[in-house]
């Protein structure tokens, strides 16, 4: 699955301000792709390189000339909001106030949410005791009459008080959100690793396995 989100990109425009540079994440694999090219061949590598088979990546002339495109291990929880209007407004309607409500709790939890804005996180695990994530609007991720539809990804390092959360590596999806769940969930599946069974919708692990309760 594909989808666009409200993070803004890396903005290394050249003066004439035409090339463009994004960024991409890759679930479950939880790599961060900080920085591409917005033209034919940075798009043609992205796609051999993450989106193909190993042996089509093996055989392909990017990576056997050593351009494949560097990525970081994603360190940061990840939370993505379907925000989708076009089709149907459920999604439009409810995801900016889950967005507004996820914001709101992070931050009175003590939760650092600047890189949604474009802060650059520490690229590896920081044992500062500081809990980061990063919360977006994205678009149709299927499921419009689960609205709020909400992607929480954990990534492998997350800890919470120097102990590893149960859910790291896990992305867990849920559905039939309203913000009156927003807290719980910020709770118990950011910092407490725990699954709400009554909003899950499913989820997978970082190897790709399909996760059920």
């Amino acid at each position: 699955m594909i989808t666009n989100s409200s993070f803004p990109s890396l903005d290394r425009r050249v003066p004439w301000g035409r090339n463009w540079f994004n960024s991409i994440y890759f679930f479950p694999k939880f790599q961060y792709l900080e920085a591409f090219r917005n033209w034919s061949m940075g798009l043609e590598a992205v796609a051999s390189v993450f989106l193909s088979s190993q042996e089509i990546v093996d055989q392909n002339p990017f990576t056997k000339a050593g351009l494949r495109p560097l990525t970081k291990e994603v360190s940061e929880v990840v939370i993505l909001i379907c925000g989708h209007g076009a089709r149907d407004q459920r999604c439009g309607v409810m995801g900016p106030l889950l967005g507004t409500e996820f914001f709101r709790l992070l931050f009175l939890r003590g939760v650092d949410t600047s890189g949604s804005a474009g802060k650059t996180f520490p690229s590896e695990y920081s044992d500062d005791g500081i809990v980061r994530a990063r919360v977006a609007m994205v678009s149709h991720i299927g499921g419009h009459a689960f609205a709020g539809n909400v992607i929480i990804y954990i990534p492998p390092s997350f800890a919470v008080k120097g102990r590893r959360s149960a859910l790291a590596g896990k992305g867990i999806w849920y559905g039939r959100v309203e913000p009156k769940h927003v807290e719980g969930i910020i709770e118990e599946t950011i910092f407490k690793g725990r699954v709400i069974a009554d909003l899950f919708r499913g989820g997978i692990e970082q190897g790709g396995n399909i996760l059920r309760l």
